[in-house]
């Protein structure tokens, strides 16, 4: 399974940095991590803090939660503030949320989720915000 969800990330964010690792809950149980991010480039050199990062783990029943590893990543896709936009005038960072995850099968649901990303991403990107 961790292969299928390794080329499903990379066939669908355009060869974005990812990583996809096994891991476990807080409680024991065993997980599948995922972290994709803008590039490898750690933010102020601090090892798993990447710029545009999302992450989420997939856990053994099947269930999909984004959460946030090492203090990055998570739902929200952190970018600079836009000035043109009064409630961001004096915000250090703004961010776009990933819309939430509805669908039961594993494969579709990373799928969609590199496809939220890309386009959330490319709009950052076309508004000139990337860090």
């Amino acid at each position: 399974m961790l292969q299928e969800i390794k080329e499903i990330i990379r066939t669908n964010t355009q060869n974005k940095h990812f990583t996809v690792t096994e891991g476990r809950t807080f409680d024991g149980r065993p997980t599948i991590e995922v972290v994709i991010a803008r590039n490898n480039v750690a933010i102020n050199w601090v090892k798993g803090q990447f710029s545009e990062c999302i992450s989420f783990w997939i856990k053994e029943c099947g269930k999909i939660e984004f959460i946030s590893f090492w203090g990055c990543g998570g739902r929200k896709i952190y970018r600079k503030t836009d000035s043109s936009i009064q409630s961001e005038k004096y915000l250090a960072l703004s961010g776009e949320i990933m819309p939430a995850i509805r669908i039961k099968e594993i494969n579709r649901a990373v799928e969609k989720i590199c496809k939220d990303y890309m386009t959330i991403t490319k709009d950052i990107e076309k508004r000139n915000l990337t860090h």
